[in-house]
């Protein structure tokens, strides 16, 4: 069984992302209550461990910052996401050949 939250929340957080959340298996939404909206706090590095241990084959949400846009490119299999992208984007030299 892969363990998406369990295998990526430390690297978040080494790399200085400080939302890093737990949503359900394979979920895209229902992020622990309380750390997301405009009231929304980060969590704490123990919060964080603990979830690692407890819901680490949860999927991973990550709460950007103010002023930071996040966009979600599925490339792999048949989701040409990246192709999508760089046409989108005047970048053709992004395209996989």
């Amino acid at each position: 069984m892969t363990a998406p939250y369990g295998s990526t929340a430390a690297l978040y957080t080494g790399a200085g992302w400080t939302g890093v959340l737990p949503l359900p298996p394979r979920a895209k939404a229902n992020p622990p209550a309380g750390f997301t909206g405009r009231e929304g706090v980060d969590p704490t590095p123990a919060q964080v461990a603990d979830w690692i241990s407890a819901r680490a084959d949860g999927n991973v949400c990550l709460c950007l910052p103010d002023g930071i846009l996040g966009i979600d490119v599925d490339d792999y299999g048949d989701k040409a996401g990246l192709s999508s992208l760089a046409a989108l984007a005047g970048l053709s030299w992004l395209v996989r050949s």
